[in-house]
């Protein structure tokens, strides 16, 4: 959570589980570190990438100890610097 800090907008929106608000970079953080407890991370890849303007976004898999996750990360450029704006992690359904 601390790594991805950095990378947040001043505002972001998240969407974890039951969690669906738009938080501080500081909120999110302790919601994000709350996660990461809970599912300690084993792997992560990208399955998808797209960008636009000043847009992007990435479509991953995330591996947990309790399971694995769908991730959505929305990024929009401000001050030539991508910051994320909107944050989905999702139960992954096989």
């Amino acid at each position: 959570a601390n790594k991805l800090a950095p990378h947040f907008n001043n505002n972001v929106e998240l969407i974890i589980g039951n969690t669906n608000d738009v938080y501080s970079k500081q909120q999110a953080v302790v919601i994000l570190t709350d996660f990461f407890k809970k599912n300690k991370v084993s792997g992560f890849s990208v399955s998808h990438r797209g960008d636009k303007d000043n847009a992007n976004f990435i479509i991953g898999t995330l591996k947990t100890s309790a399971g694995t996750f769908r991730v959505y990360v929305f990024t929009r450029k401000t001050e030539g610097k991508a910051l994320i704006q909107q944050l989905r992690i999702e139960t992954e359904w096989t």
